[in-house]
């Protein structure tokens, strides 16, 4: 959304532009965390105080372009104006709000000569049995990650390739949506194309039965971005405008997941491009719906979702400045019906606005609802997101002006689906009957829907009765097996691995029926930070500073109070010059504790060489079916207890050792990672090295059974594919998230690593090709040090299956690897 004023913009800016010094050191401040920045743009800042020349400097060949002529109509001015598209960076870097009508001049004329205004559909509120129990489907985490991708690009800049590549990749992810939906031939997705390289999007919801006579309903968002400062530095734009691009999708996927079909004229769901731009998306639409007949019922625009003032209720906000006046009241009226926080009506200077009034321009009923109230305390941004065309536009905004709320999203998503089906309805008549019956009132229909929901995330067999019959069932039919157990283990040649004992092969197949039975069944595991048998061994440690929690770690899953054990007792006095072992244990994210009787032999085995003093046994947060805890949680758990140990405890960097087995694995990978990309920026230094055994490098790799290792290892495939279900949590982009899967996603070590794995374990190639991979990969120090005939992750459950020699053999190859990289 535009700003209103050259002085109200400087404010935000926190009068960076009174030199060009200044706006240069302000540059620098908010680009710290964006490693792709290009020095020059800084310096062509400081250079040259009109940006349309600092631009040309950079951009040579654009200055053809930004001499372009264009109308604009600015606002505040009576009648447009003939500028220029360099124009356009000055007035943005004066607060000035614009309209760039250069292609719809004579159409406006034509227009306004002929046309009348268009009445808006004002249907009585009455489809709360439909509307209220799709509020539950709203998913924060989807919303989340959605919001997580679309800010990482550098820019969404109308003009710029991450502008294209973001329309793309949002498009594509509204194709899964429609793809995924039990009705999906009722919904239709396009590109709108344009002069500029973004596209904007349209999905609609077509009726079973065309009616031309029936209005169409419009909802839309812009999903550009742009720094008004200069159009070549970062724009995150989490809250201008993703927050209000997510806040429509999560509603587009509620309706398209429950089958939902338009009853009276069919619904489209817009997507703009290049609202900073002018309008530019919008109105190309606008004027094509006019060019082509259509009569909209209603158009609605979401701008800015997401920012809640502090001190402030929450609440939402509708514009009613150019909108159309009966549209807004009603609206207001159905925030009032169907939403939590208060709403009201709100007036802002002529221009204003942003999309909605391209359809005002053609008489078409429009609305806008947004974060607050924007003249909150007298005037601009009053409640509205102080950040807004800044590169601290972002998700972590939690300071003395407000937060970025994922909730406050949320409740604008609620009011998109009411919106949405009271004005076309829906027409399903299974629903109706099921819906009207008499025998099921709407909180026993609300009821319904949550159990519904709960039944399709978790397997029937998580459910008593079902869960205890299936266990008494298997655990039958492993009573049964053990005879034929016993006899391939007592034989040799029957032995998968000739080379094991009796017990290691038996307890090997006992161990991969009782893990494949407990992942079936869903089995949780509760974590408590009672003091328990460790005692005073167990330490309760805080979260640090929100600021360390940035890049992927920000997240609407909040780093808390956590706990682990220390091995073998609690340090006592000044321990900065001890040698500390951080480690993180194996599970699948979804199983095991920081206590004695999850790491116990891990952490005597790591001690047993005498080169670790303490080992600090983190019990960082399992993910669950309540989804309260998926990444990134346990990666922010990890981080938490990494700063414990250099701020509170004053470790020196050179004597921490990070440690992880199988999950845990994947864990210090993640953090590695995080400190390669972030650490110079936060000041946190990297550990002495890394140790990594059977590390979970392919989390999505599900197929055992084709693995030559198969018949020598415990995992089963349903286990695997339980961990990861559960520390993703559905989300759709996590297969290339290089945060939870490392493979294929090489990045430069912070520390030397040393990587251990068992020849007989299903993650032996897969652990061994990453390795090769690090290896290669600029100039990181990776040791592989493979144990022959071991199973997976010895160094965790060794004790248990009988390969505790395997366990201490691989502890002495990473003493060994310490060794080289002390001297």
């Amino acid at each position: 959304m535009l700003v209103l004023s050259s002085s109200t913009f400087l404010l935000i800016l926190g009068l960076i532009l009174v030199t060009p010094s200044l706006a240069a050191q302000d540059a620098q401040r908010v680009l710290r965390v964006h490693t792709q920045f290009d020095p020059a743009i800084l310096a062509a800042i400081k250079a040259y105080p009109d940006p349309v020349d600092a631009f040309i400097s950079l951009r040579p060949e654009a200055a053809d372009g930004l001499a372009e002529p264009r109308l604009l109509h600015v606002a505040g001015e009576r009648e447009p104006q003939w500028l220029t598209e360099g124009d356009k960076m000055r007035l943005r870097r004066q607060g000035k709000k614009f309209t760039d009508i250069t292609d719809y001049e004579q159409f406006y004329a034509e227009l306004a000569e002929t046309s009348t205004a268009g009445k808006a559909h004002l249907p009585e509120i009455s489809h709360q049995r439909y509307i209220k129990p799709l509020f539950s489907r709203v998913s924060t985490s989807r919303m989340h990650d959605v919001l997580a991708h679309m800010t990482h690009y550098y820019t969404r800049y109308y003009g710029s390739t991450e502008g294209e590549q973001s329309s793309q990749w949002l498009h594509d992810h509204i194709a899964k949506i429609v793809l995924e939906s039990p009705f999906h031939t009722h919904i239709s997705l396009e590109f709108f194309t344009h002069p500029f390289p973004q596209s904007s999007i349209i999905a609609r919801f077509e009726p079973k039965v065309k009616n031309f006579s029936a209005p169409l309903t419009i909802i839309g968002a812009h999903q550009d971005s742009m720094n008004y400062l200069f159009p070549l530095l970062p724009a995150p734009g989490a809250d201008d405008d993703c927050s209000g691009t997510v806040s429509i999708l999560e509603a587009f996927r509620v309706l398209a997941e429950s089958g939902y079909t338009p009853l009276n004229g069919p619904v489209e769901f817009h997507w703009y491009a290049a609202e900073e731009g002018g309008l530019l998306g919008s109105q190309a639409i606008a004027k094509y719906k006019k060019e082509s007949g259509a009569t909209i019922g209603a158009m609605m625009e979401f701008d800015m979702t997401a920012f809640v003032a502090r001190n402030v209720t929450e609440s939402i906000g509708f514009i009613g400045t150019e909108a159309d006046e009966a549209l807004t009241k009603w609206a207001l009226s159905l925030a009032e019906e169907y939403i939590s926080i208060p709403a009201s009506i709100y007036r802002l200077p002529s221009g204003a606005g942003s999309d909605y009034m391209s359809y005002t321009q053609l008489g078409y009923p429009s609305a806008f609802a947004s974060e607050g109230n924007p003249l909150a305390g007298g005037g601009f941004p009053g409640d509205f997101d102080p950040y807004v065309h800044t590169a601290r536009d972002t998700m972590d905004v939690d300071d003395e002006t407000g937060e970025f709320s994922l909730d406050h999203m949320a409740r604008f998503t609620e009011l998109a689906i009411a919106y949405v089906v009271e004005q076309a309805g829906w027409d399903n008549k299974w629903s109706q009957y099921w819906f009207h019956s008499s025998a099921l009132s709407n909180a026993a229909l609300s009821q319904y829907s949550q159990a519904m929901a709960t039944a399709i995330s978790r397997p029937i067999f998580s459910h008593q009765p079902y869960k205890l019959l299936f266990q008494v069932i298997y655990a039958s039919t492993i009573v049964a097996r053990i005879p034929a157990w016993l006899a391939v283990a007592i034989v040799p040649f029957l032995r998968p691995n000739p080379r094991w004992t009796v017990a290691q092969t038996f307890l090997a197949r006992l161990a991969y029926a009782v893990t494949d039975m407990r992942a079936r069944v869903g089995a949780e595991e509760k974590l408590s930070l009672d003091a328990g048998l460790e005692g005073k061994r167990f330490q309760i440690i805080d979260p640090t500073k929100p600021e360390f929690y940035t890049g992927p770690m920000a997240s609407h899953v909040k780093p808390t109070r956590i706990g682990g054990t220390w091995f073998p007792d609690v340090p006592d006095g000044n321990c900065t010059s001890k040698v500390v072992l951080l480690y993180l244990h194996g599970g699948a994210f979804v199983q095991g504790s920081g206590r004695e009787s999850t790491c116990g032999f891990a952490a005597n085995a790591l001690l047993e060489g005498g080169r670790i003093d303490f080992v600090y046994a983190l019990q960082y947060r399992l993910s669950d079916w309540s989804g309260t805890c998926p990444f990134p949680a346990a990666l922010q758990d990890a981080l938490t207890a990494y700063l414990f140990l250099l701020q509170q405890l004053e470790i020196l960097p050179h004597n921490i050792i990070l440690c992880g087995d199988s999950a845990g694995g994947n864990i210090a990978i993640s953090l590695l990672r995080y400190i390669s990309e972030y650490g110079v920026e936060l000041g946190v230094a990297s550990p002495r090295c890394a140790a990594l055994f059977s590390p979970c490098v392919k989390p999505f790799d599900f197929d055992t059974k084709t693995k030559p290792q198969f018949s020598t290892d415990f995992l089963p495939s349903s286990f695997i594919q339980w961990g990861t279900q559960m520390y993703t949590a559905g989300r759709e982009d996590a297969s290339t998230d290089p945060y939870i899967n490392p493979s294929g996603n090489p990045f430069s070590l912070p520390a030397p690593v040393f990587v251990n794995a068992g020849t007989a374990e299903v993650f032996y190639a897969g652990i061994k090709s990453w390795a090769e991979e690090m290896q290669q990969h600029e100039r990181n120090q990776v040791t592989f040090h493979e144990e022959e005939d071991a199973l997976h992750d010895t160094l965790l459950i060794g004790h248990v299956l009988k390969f505790e020699k395997s366990a201490y053999r691989a502890v002495a190859a990473m003493e060994n690897f310490m060794q080289d990289v002390s001297s």
